[in-house]
């Protein structure tokens, strides 16, 4: 602004009122009458008077998404600017409770390896449930672990509220989670450029060890520390069979994970013991600005906020100007199975154990947050930073989704059968792309299909308030409105194109 001041007083004023504009619909949806943003107000300045503001909106990327540090482990969360403890993490995102889901985890697919319990579902009150998992996107899916090197950690408590609606007025209560406002912390304080890691708890990793192998513990980098410490201390000035030698045993004398994490090769003993074994087993744990630009995708493009779709619950705002065809958010996603999402009534069997019955209650409000296609077993649910609260608008549509080009994305996936994408883990990646320029506090839409539309119509044409057995309204709140059997239910469609025809496995009616 002070550039485009500068160089006149007019162009600053008409790029400042355009950013005042769009700010207002992400308040309340109007502003002294206008309820429409637009870059018209940016295209009247000048582009030579306001490349440097515009560059300087572009650019200002806090929070990206990019190819992990660890080896093999797909994507992470990496900060472009330097952190304080206790400051917050990207933007705020929202909680969604999985309700007494199926006890049989074969099914849960690629869902069992992100959903949080016992920390995070205490935070969501549901005393009438037997079991509370939670899907956090962002900093509680699309985040690593690293037990050495954990530098966030969860803030303070979801805000719990249905964006001024009321279960028995609003035929939209129920459709979306009640719990938002969800917070990042940082643990200590952290350099631009590193990747953040979060604590998944030592059981995770205990779990699978089958799957994954012998991962160190912050135990196991401790020891490995001594290890490293005692070696080059006291016998790095040995002869090179001297040394060769105490290396191999001590190497054997330890167990899987401090092996693990312990430096490969003889020649890197006095690197790890520098830096310490933790950071030496990751070189690029903090990258440069350079190397973030080129290699990554900004991920705090958007912010959460009061949808102006009416009963839509929460959207998502952009902070900054997105230019037409450039990535508004990424969206690794998830393959589920559809038969997950459908509830049950629990029941104990003769051990006393809960487990699902044979009754169907509903579908998960999860459901909601998925892509698929009416006519496969296959649901994509998206993990990325906020990219879940982007809403419907078929007439407005300033984005979609497409698959993304990225080479860790698993192209060759998409043509496999629905049976057999079941058998994967982690890969699928797609992106929300601008149709058009948009501006700082724009809205993003996308267009869910007309089978979703047809279906929401249809919901709030047959929607009637919850009554009691007496056919009575119910006035008192009902904590689990999530769960309600009248909450509206479907998955987002895509444009023609986008669902591969491989995964069509459910005959059409």
């Amino acid at each position: 602004f002070a550039q485009n001041q500068a160089h006149g007083e007019g162009a600053f004023e008409n790029f400042k009122n355009a950013h005042d504009d769009n700010r207002c619909l992400a308040s309340n949806g109007s502003c002294n009458g206008k309820s429409k943003p637009s870059l018209e107000l940016l295209r009247n300045v000048p582009i030579e008077e306001m490349e440097t503001s515009r560059d300087e909106e572009i650019n200002r990327c806090k929070l990206y998404f990019a190819e992990s540090s660890i080896p093999n482990g797909g994507f992470g969360m990496f900060t472009a600017v330097d952190l304080k403890k206790g400051d917050l993490v990207g933007k705020p995102d929202i909680l969604v409770p999985i309700i007494d889901a199926h006890h049989d985890l074969d099914i849960w697919g690629t869902l069992n390896e992100v959903a949080w319990s016992n920390k995070l579902s205490r935070k969501c009150d549901y005393e009438e449930a037997t079991g509370v998992d939670i899907f956090y996107p962002g900093f509680g899916a699309a985040i690593n672990c690293h037990h050495s090197l954990e530098n966030v950690e969860h803030g303070s408590d979801p805000i719990v509220d249905d964006a001024g609606l009321t279960w028995n007025q609003d035929p939209g209560t129920g459709a979306f989670s009640s719990y938002h406002g969800m917070t990042t912390e940082a643990q200590n304080d952290i350099e631009a450029g590193s990747e953040l890691f979060i604590s998944y708890g030592e059981d995770w990793f205990i779990d699978r060890t089958e799957s994954i192998g012998y991962i160190p513990l912050q135990k196991d980098f401790i020891r490995a520390n001594k290890i490293v410490k005692k070696l080059y201390q006291y016998f790095y000035d040995e002869t090179p069979e001297v040394v060769g030698a105490l290396w191999i045993f001590f190497r054997n004398s330890a167990s899987e994970r401090v092996a693990a994490a312990l430096p490969q090769k003889i020649d890197e003993i006095e690197h790890a013991y520098e830096v310490g074994t933790a950071r030496h087993s990751l070189p690029n744990f903090i990258r440069t600005p350079e190397w973030l630009q080129e290699n990554a995708i900004c991920a705090d493009n958007i912010r959460a906020d009061n949808s102006t779709i009416p009963q839509a619950g929460r959207g998502a705002f952009a902070t900054r100007i997105i230019l037409k065809d450039s990535i508004i958010a990424p969206a690794p996603v998830l393959h589920l199975p559809r038969n997950l999402m459908t509830t049950y009534v629990v029941i104990k069997d003769k051990d006393d154990e809960y487990i699902n019955s044979d009754e169907r209650i509903g579908q998960q409000v999860l459901l909601n947050y998925c892509f698929g296609h009416s006519n496969s077993s296959v649901l994509l649910l998206p993990y990325g930073p906020l990219s879940n609260l982007i809403n419907h608008n078929r007439k407005e549509a300033n984005a979609e989704i497409r698959w993304s080009h990225s080479r860790l994305h698993r192209q060759e996936w998409l043509s496999l059968s629905a049976e057999e994408l079941t058998k994967e883990g982690f890969g699928l990646i797609m992106e929300f792309i601008a149709l058009r320029d948009i501006a700082p506090g724009e809205e993003i839409f996308i267009d869910y299909g007309t089978d979703w539309e047809e279906a929401w119509n249809e919901h709030v044409r047959e929607w009637v308030p919850p009554k009691d057995a007496e056919g009575e309204v119910i006035e008192q709140e009902y904590k689990s409105g999530n769960h309600l059997r009248h909450g509206f239910r479907k998955e987002m469609g895509f444009r023609d194109g986008v669902f591969p025809v491989s995964w069509l496995d459910i005959s059409g009616t």
